[in-house]
């Protein structure tokens, strides 16, 4: 859904971006992945579960995945499936599109653990010998992260509401247990005439009879254009991970930027005499990203300033009247973002999913994305629970979107007071975390000084949306902004073009108190032609 910015100052601190870029990312595939598979076997688990508010005591069926009206602070969920003696030849993953905030697994009564999601997707690897032939019950426990940021959620105001519980979709995912391509890391190093991919994949097997003389190949196309290629055999370790390095190297590469968004299809395979065992596939892109200094832009791409245009974004599913939530349409808001002329979204509170980022990529959309740790008192900051918690969402993020190509920033900070010291450290731990490549970003209130302590004297403050201070009661509506002359950063409105492209627009406003939407806006710019 999108949203408009609140009655803030938005001022963004961009930090300095590297050439080079290193992305660690899990590669279970299915629908919550970049990569895809012809090999792997994707079991979806959503519809009817079994589901208990009061631990345990008493169950109700249920559809997943689902939001729940006036949760407490656990919820206990299980589903039955069964399983061929076939399937079991086979390595598993329970992949989560995203779980709010964190969720006990257990299966068949053995205890998984417990994995902090923050609604970001994820993957856990199932032990060889938990799953059998016939019957299995997967039980899941969501709750807070803690009795902290339940407490801390509430305090954010300004946020949509995000109660416990499994908010996106599960899937099992299989894949071939003699050689299974667990994780993959990529490099790139660019300059004007060639660019370096490298790629370090972790092969796994969970079989003690691992497939011998296994062969890694990558191979790199464009349009189905065959651009560089690299072979590699591999002498499995059984019951190990280990990982195995090749490199890639495009002559020219034909950069990605928002004006044109060229992209690559890099696909990796593993197979054992002739027969192919496991592959992952995923779009990629070639280019950088700096900090537009002295500029009326907000950051450069590729060296060439971008003026951005751009709207807040809250990724939040439909719930129908069940409970059960249901995907948005992501092709229709993209264009919808393209008719407006978008091409900067800032990602709020929520997590997006990975869907909505493989438009925007292809559609030359830049995203910056958010860690909804924003709008809470000072001395939250300076706790070492709100510090780890915050360390934990930003390697999933890294880890689940780290090679998107349109991912350009991370706000590190939103309605925090730069100039005190607690932040300052809540932010040191964050920064080496942000993936290389791409920018760390702050969202201030208005009138926020920045010339406390001199600490941010150093930095590239360029882009602000002049807006009222920040003064209003809880019960107000927040209305979006305007743009000084100096800085094309937000458009003075923006929201849901009706049937005609040529039509008049209605801002969306929102209203915190139940997350509507209303119309009645007198303000109605005309769409871009």
């Amino acid at each position: 859904m999108l949203l408009f910015s609140p009655t803030l100052v938005v001022r963004f601190i961009l930090g300095i971006a590297l050439i080079l870029v290193a992305n660690s990312l899990y590669a279970a595939g299915g629908e919550f992945s970049p990569w895809q598979s012809r090999t792997r076997v994707v079991v979806p688990l959503g519809g009817q579960w079994q589901r208990s508010l009061d631990d345990g005591r008493s169950w109700q069926p249920v559809s997943l995945p689902r939001v729940e009206d006036a949760a407490p602070n656990r919820i206990l969920y299980r589903k039955t499936i069964h399983l061929d003696s076939t399937a079991l030849e086979r390595t598993w993953h329970l992949s989560f599109g995203g779980v709010r905030d964190a969720v006990e697994v257990t299966i068949n009564g053995q205890y998984l653990g417990r994995f902090f999601s923050g609604q970001v997707p994820f993957s856990v690897t199932i032990p060889r010998g938990i799953l059998h032939a016939g019957r299995n019950t997967v039980e899941l426990s969501a709750s807070f992260a803690s009795d902290e940021a339940a407490l801390q959620q509430r305090m954010q105001w300004r946020a949509p509401l995000r109660p416990v519980g499994i908010v996106r979709p599960v899937a099992l995912i299989g894949s071939a247990s003699a050689a299974t391509i667990e994780r993959i890391a990529l490099d790139q190093e660019l300059d004007q005439e060639k660019a370096l991919l490298r790629i370090t994949a972790s092969i796994g097997s969970q079989r003690g009879n691992a497939a011998p003389n296994l062969l890694l190949r990558a191979t790199l196309r464009q349009g189905g254009t065959l651009v560089a290629s690299s072979e590699q055999p591999v002498a499995p370790i059984p019951e190990r991970t280990f990982p195995v390095t090749m490199e890639l190297r495009v002559p020219s590469p034909q950069l990605w930027s928002v004006q044109s968004p060229s992209l690559y299809q890099l696909q990796i395979e593993v197979s054992a005499a002739g027969v192919l065992l496991d592959d992952l596939e995923r779009s990629i892109a070639f280019r950088t990203v700096q900090p537009a200094r002295g500029e009326h832009a907000l950051f450069r791409i590729n060296g060439a300033p971008v003026l951005a245009r751009g709207v807040v974004y809250v990724d939040q599913w439909h719930s129908r009247p069940d409970g059960m939530l249901v995907e948005p349409n992501y092709e229709r808001d993209v264009r919808l973002l393209q008719q407006l002329g978008v091409n900067l979204v800032y990602c709020a509170w929520l997590p997006p999913s990975q869907r909505f980022l493989d438009l925007c990529s292809s559609a030359g959309i830049a995203v910056v994305l958010d860690l909804p740790f924003g709008d809470l008192p000072t001395r939250y900051y300076a706790g070492e629970e709100l510090r780890t918690r915050a360390q934990n969402m930003m390697i999933r993020l890294r880890d689940a979107f780290g090679g998107e190509p349109c991912i350009v920033g991370y706000v590190l900070s939103s309605m925090a007071p730069l100039s005190k010291g607690a932040v300052q450290e809540f932010i040191g731990t964050l920064a080496p975390l942000v993936p290389p490549g791409t920018l760390r970003f702050a969202v201030l209130a208005a009138g926020h000084p920045l010339d406390g302590s001199g600490w941010w004297q150093d930095a590239p403050t360029r882009c602000s949306v002049h807006q009222r201070p920040n003064a209003l009661a809880r019960s107000q509506r927040y209305r979006a902004g305007t743009l000084p002359h100096s800085c094309n950063a937000w458009p003075e409105a923006v929201g849901t073009p009706r049937r005609s492209a040529r039509a008049t627009i209605q801002p969306e406003w929102l209203c915190r108190s139940a997350f509507r939407r209303s119309t009645s806006c007198s303000n109605q710019p005309a769409l871009p032609t």
